[in-house]
């Protein structure tokens, strides 16, 4: 029997679906940055769809699989290869969810008796970044002023808040990472510099999933970002939204110090998630939660 692979339009999302031999799995495909969400994995027991999985990535040139599990699924994927690198509580509202992750290498990485590996991410680095960022939050209060403007997609596209689509950046506006769903974005505009923060909404479990277009690099700018994170969560508020998520690049302290200002915590460092080069770069899992808590990765 042939592959049968469903595919949307070539984009830099897409969705791609994978049926055969017993098989059903999708992947939402992140083409610029060569990572590929696993959505969808009802039929198929693990090995296999692991075989398959790889088999899939190959030819769609990606570098990067992750999931979101619950906690009694994880163990079967850290079976076939995928590390546990995070969590997020209150993912699916009662309960958390766990992040596996898989990077793919050639020749593949395996332990002694020939079982797949992830290579795991630089957390000693990761640590040293967040101990940085700690030190900066205090530094990084919101501007006095500040004029907060919440958009939809039209009307952030209207205003040119999208990002020039041949310049490289953490996260792109046609990045999504859900099938569908509302988004909202948040500009911050001070007397210098103006930032944007995105955020998908998952209603049904009511969560968010944000974004930072531009990762500042200035004092200035990380300012405004955290009076555009205020007015996004603010904007949250009325939409019964209980856990918001990000996944950020791991070695900007300005960064971490907007998201820990902001009341989130790390909760997870990702191996090779990110592409802003050549070379594959690591990222931070961040969580904030307006009520309850959870476990810690």
């Amino acid at each position: 029997m042939s592959m049968q692979i469903q595919t949307s339009p070539r984009s830099v999302i897409e969705e791609v679906s994978y049926r055969r031999e017993g098989i059903h799995v999708s992947l939402i495909v992140n083409r610029r940055q060569r990572t590929a969400r696993l959505v969808d994995f009802l039929a198929g027991n693990f090995p296999l769809k692991q075989q398959r999985l790889d088999e899939l990535a190959r030819r769609e040139g990606i570098a990067r699989i992750y999931t979101f599990v619950e906690k009694e699924e994880s163990l079967g994927w850290a079976k076939v290869g995928f590390a546990r690198e995070g969590s997020i509580p209150g993912y699916y509202k009662r309960s958390d969810a766990y992040l596996m992750g898989r990077v793919l290498s050639d020749p593949p990485l395996v332990d002694e008796d020939g079982a797949p590996l992830t290579p795991p991410a630089d957390t000693a680095a990761a640590e040293k970044v967040l101990v940085q960022a700690r030190k900066l939050v205090a530094e990084i209060t919101a501007v006095k002023g500040l004029k907060i403007e919440v958009l939809n997609d039209l009307q952030a596209t209207a205003q040119g808040i999208a990002p020039a689509r041949n310049r490289k950046t953490a996260a792109w506006f046609d990045e999504r990472f859900l099938r569908s769903g509302d988004r909202l974005h948040v500009v911050g505009r001070g007397r210098t510099t103006s930032q944007v923060v995105t955020a998908e909404l998952q209603e049904p479990f009511g969560n968010a999933y944000v974004q930072i277009p531009m990762v500042p690099t200035k004092t200035d700018e990380a300012r405004v970002l955290s009076g555009a994170m205020h007015g996004l969560h603010e904007a949250l508020k009325a939409r019964d939204i209980g856990c918001t998520f990000a996944m950020t690049p791991a070695d900007s302290p300005l960064l971490g110090a907007v998201f820990l200002g902001a009341g989130y915590r790390r909760t997870g460092v990702l191996s090779k998630h990110l592409a802003p080069g050549e070379r594959r770069a690591d990222a931070m899992l961040w969580v904030r939660r307006t009520a309850g808590d959870g476990d810690s990765a």
